[in-house]
């Protein structure tokens, strides 16, 4: 079979990858317009304004179930291979090295809203609800084998009515019923929501799903999805401008179908395979509290001061400004990380970790069946003979 132009040695699909940029240039999109403050103003403001930011809004409404479609199409393999649960050392460190480190950088500099409470908090990024979307990744990244197993044995058959009872429960009934949060997603979310897109993605994956349609096709069902959700209004009140909304979810589909076939010049990809390991740095970052607080939260509101023509591009430049400096500095990072083989040091550490539980959970099981064992022994021991 003839190897996709997006596809090197390892098997690596760069179009996948720029599509992780997109996402997360999205993701930064939706932080300046929500809580950038733009859209309670733009509500304020009516007429044009109001449409235009929040047509921008639902353009980038799909980015982070594009994210959690990437995780099952990436995560997924047809054939078993050994699974680096060391990895989730390295990626909990960066989360550890910018939740804390800036809040750390921060109280030095004088930091008035900084108290030692917030440093500590900080410290642990997970038990402290740091970043929800680490939270609601982190129990998926360590059944991701298990999951691949499952799906590995199930028959083309039994995949399609998973994906189709997925669909049809949690994104169309779960956006349509009364109820609010029917199935407990808290509207995409959730690790629930990121562990049933995992499904989705991996099903695209295993059965080459976007190899079997056609990009132009796909592209106007999307504009029609865009079109429906764009058209229910009050927007900030609308069903489907929601994570679980089937409008939204198919549209991330669509995204994933497109750039798993993009052919990228070789300029782009040079550019993709340089950026894309910093991409959930831009996350990390921006959404660090301390950074938040001082630079984005209600900081965007002026740009609706600005001419009618001039608030997208604002909006969007603005975006593209702050994912940019994040992608270097995330860079940086990395490169310090090589230098001093920090990553390496956080991989061992976690290895070890691993393997201590595995090994302490082995043992017990043992002892739990071995101790049964006798105990069943002695029961039947002491039983009267006839």
């Amino acid at each position: 079979m003839k190897k996709d132009c997006n596809q090197i040695a390892d098997g690596r699909n760069y179009g996948i990858d720029a599509l992780r940029l997109v996402a997360m240039f999205m993701v930064v999109i939706l932080h300046v317009l929500g809580h950038g403050g733009i859209l309670v103003k733009a509500k304020e403001m009516g007429g044009w304004h109001y449409t235009i930011v929040w047509l921008l809004e639902i353009f980038a409404y799909c980015a982070v179930d594009c994210y959690a479609l990437i995780s099952g199409y990436v995560g997924y393999t047809d054939q078993p291979k050994p699974y680096r649960y060391s990895k989730y050392g390295t990626m909990w460190l960066q989360v550890f090295v910018y939740s804390f480190g800036i809040t750390l950088l921060a109280f030095l500099l004088g930091g008035k809203t900084i108290t030692t409470e917030t440093l500590f908090n900080d410290a642990f990024p997970v038990s402290s609800k740091a970043y929800w979307y680490f939270n609601a990744y982190t129990p998926l990244f360590f059944i991701i084998p298990w999951l691949n197993h499952f799906i590995r044995e199930r028959s083309r058959r039994e995949m399609n009515l998973i994906v189709i009872f997925i669909i049809a429960t949690f994104s169309f009934y779960g956006c349509f019923s009364r109820s609010k949060d029917t199935f407990m997603t808290k509207s995409g979310y959730s690790f629930i929501w990121l562990l049933l897109l995992y499904f989705v993605g991996a099903w695209m994956k295993k059965y080459a799903i976007p190899e079997k349609i056609k990009t132009n096709k796909v592209i106007i069902r999307s504009l029609i999805c865009f079109a429906v959700t764009a058209s229910l209004r009050p927007y900030e009140q609308s069903i489907l401008v929601s994570y679980i909304s089937p409008t939204i979810l198919f549209i991330a589909f669509s995204f994933l179908v497109v750039f798993s076939k993009a052919k990228l010049w070789r300029p782009v990809k040079a550019i993709v395979r340089f950026l894309s390991p910093a991409a959930f740095g831009v996350y990390l970052i921006h959404c660090q509290r301390a950074i938040w607080g001082h630079f984005i939260a209600g900081k965007f509101v002026w740009i609706l001061e600005k001419p009618l023509w001039l608030v997208p591009i604002l909006v969007l430049g603005v975006a593209l400004g702050i994912t940019v400096a994040c992608l270097l500095v995330d860079r940086i990072r990395i490169a310090v990380f090589k230098l001093l083989k920090i990553d390496v040091l956080a991989d061992k550490v976690f290895d070890f970790l691993v393997h201590r539980f595995v090994n302490f959970a082995r043992k017990s099981g043992r002892k739990l069946v071995y101790g049964k064992e006798k105990k069943a022994s002695e029961k039947k021991s002491k039983e009267p003979t006839v």
